[in-house]
């Protein structure tokens, strides 16, 4: 029998809370879960089957667990990780398999191929369109400095995220109404920051 979300949701906070030894600023946690109540919100407003969305959650319980497993392939290793407990516990392989796929599609460049794949990548992103922005992207710095050694001046921090914040897009019309408002006030922000330096 496949586990219940329960199920699911409480192993991937053992997990965050127990096997993995250095809690990550950034892809922590908060970070899995807000990114999946986020996705449960798009799921809803963009009428997503009950089915699916359920596939998509589990997706965003294990989208970062990989970080912890190989920073640079985080991805694919937590869709390893979600297949190999998934496939312990019972979800059919065709299940597992939509799992996995959702979860390589929160890689930064990879263009959403269907409207799940579209709501995974703008749950992950949706920080981008918040108030929390700022402090968001504070963790992602300290994180970086932890995880790679990569330190920035503040000009230079700015620059990338005004960079990435110009390739972003959110795909799903639902994520357009609920942050591109928002994240277009952050990206002001960023540009009027940079004007000061």
């Amino acid at each position: 029998m496949a586990p219940a979300f329960a199920q699911i949701q409480a192993y991937i906070t053992r997990l965050f809370e127990t096997r993995f030894e250095t809690a990550l600023p950034y892809h922590s946690l908060q970070h899995t879960l807000q990114v999946t109540a986020v996705l449960k919100q798009l799921c809803e407003m963009e009428k997503v089957s009950t089915a699916d969305a359920q596939l998509a959650a589990i997706a965003c319980l294990f989208h970062d667990t990989g970080f912890y497993i190989d920073h640079k392939a985080h991805e694919a290793a937590g869709a390893r990780l979600a297949a190999e407990y998934l496939g312990g516990h019972g979800l059919a392989p065709h299940d597992i398999g939509t799992i996995c796929r959702l979860i390589n599609a929160t890689t930064r460049h990879a263009p959403p191929a269907d409207v799940l794949e579209a709501i995974v990548h703008d749950a992950d992103l949706h920080y981008l369109g918040t108030e929390d922005y700022t402090r968001q992207a504070d963790l992602l710095r300290k994180e970086w400095e932890m995880t790679q050694s990569r330190y920035y001046t503040d000009r230079e921090w700015l620059e990338i995220n005004l960079a990435f914040m110009e390739n972003h897009r959110f795909y799903s019309a639902s994520a357009q109404r609920l942050f591109q408002a928002v994240k277009d006030r952050n990206l002001q922000s960023v540009r009027q920051k940079l004007q000061f330096l």
